[in-house]
């Protein structure tokens, strides 16, 4: 089972429903008068509808709260759309196999809720290029500065690691993203430093949305993957048809198979053995790279991702469909000055407790 997750930080998106003609300028535009131009709230159209008037009710407070972060764009339009949908937050996983045997991982069990978001996409002013007199506004256009607040769904804060196989009962293992912040009474925790992202994840307070894949649970999927894919790699190379390789270069190839299998084999045993006497056996697997790293975990929240499977637990199945029972808010922002903006806003004016509140009434 895949399922898509945004990297926000690349994307890009071209809008043109909504235009507006160039601005003539009584001197030469600058940058500088670009910058300060009086920008717009666009509302564009919503890729998804929804019947829910309850979630209609709680998009329209995402927007109120982008309002009261920033009333007035300044140097920038901005242009908004909501979203409806299935969430799959806490779904089992099946193996479903294609006609040719190949695996298809499908969702099951899908959650008590619906998941929903807001999203606006910040369009910077700049003057015409052909025309020194003239100013383009920033929508439509291209941009990759947007805020996105997401109900009942996790990714991108929780994501997939490339091994779709891997499950924990029945639940896909996934990464907590590094740098990944959780909102606390005192406010949000540090922030990965040099990245034009920002991930928070708010939840209900004395329960995780995740649960920790321990170190003992990651080292021994290590060992599983790894036999399997030097096993694989060994059978494959013994079944070549006669006269493909030379039996001397095949047999050279199998024994050097054996020796790298011995050799990764031994790295995540003699690991398994130095956890054991640390006693951390049971520690939260916090790593960079799945599987082929010479360092096997990380204990950097910045910069190591924690291995976790959603929590199933969490969910409140008393509650109705539309209540938001965790929420996702992500901002990316390019390096304009009109644009870096964002960030400065959202880290410095944006009511997180509001969000925190709507979950724990």
């Amino acid at each position: 089972m895949k399922r898509q997750v945004f990297i926000l930080p690349f994307l890009i998106l071209h809008f043109s429903s909504w235009s507006q003609k160039s601005i003539s300028t009584d001197v030469p535009c600058t940058d500088a008068m670009a910058q300060n131009a009086k920008g717009r709230w666009v509302k564009t159209k919503d890729p998804s509808t929804t019947n829910s008037k309850e979630i209609n009710a709680t998009l329209a407070e995402f927007h109120k709260l982008m309002l009261m972060v920033y009333p007035q764009p300044t140097g920038v339009d901005a242009a908004w759309h909501t979203a409806e949908g299935i969430s799959y937050f806490g779904s089992k996983s099946k193996n479903s196999p294609y006609p040719d045997g190949s695996p298809r991982y499908m969702s099951i069990e899908l959650p008590h809720f619906r998941m929903y978001y807001y999203k606006a996409g910040f369009f910077a002013y700049r003057c015409d290029p052909y025309n020194d007199k003239k100013m383009n506004p920033g929508y439509p256009g291209l941009t990759g500065t947007w805020v996105t607040i997401s109900a009942n769904k996790s990714d991108p804060a929780i994501g997939n690691p490339p091994d779709d196989s891997w499950m924990v009962n029945g639940m896909p293992v996934r990464t907590l993203n590094a740098g990944t912040r959780l909102l606390s009474d005192d406010g949000l925790k540090d922030a990965v430093k040099g990245r034009n992202y920002r991930i928070v994840l708010i939840h209900r307070k004395g329960i995780l949305p995740y649960i920790p894949v321990t170190r003992k649970q990651y080292l021994e999927q290590c060992i599983l993957f790894t036999t399997k894919l030097y096993d694989d790699q060994i059978k494959r190379t013994e079944n070549l048809p006669v006269g493909s390789l030379e039996p001397q270069v095949r047999d050279e190839q199998i024994d050097n198979f054996k020796k790298l299998k011995a050799l990764q084999l031994k790295k995540f045993t003699d690991e398994l053995e130095s956890t054991t006497q640390q006693g951390l056996l049971d520690s939260p697997a916090m790593i960079r790279v799945m599987y082929d790293a010479d360092l096997i975990f990380d204990t950097d929240p910045l910069q190591a991702s924690m291995v976790v499977i959603e929590n199933r637990d969490y969910i409140r199945k008393d509650l109705p469909k539309h209540v938001p029972q965790l929420f996702v808010v992500e901002w990316t922002w390019s390096d304009d000055i009109s644009l870096k903006k964002i960030d400065q806003l959202m880290e410095q004016d944006f009511p997180f407790q509001k969000l925190q509140a709507m979950i724990d009434k």
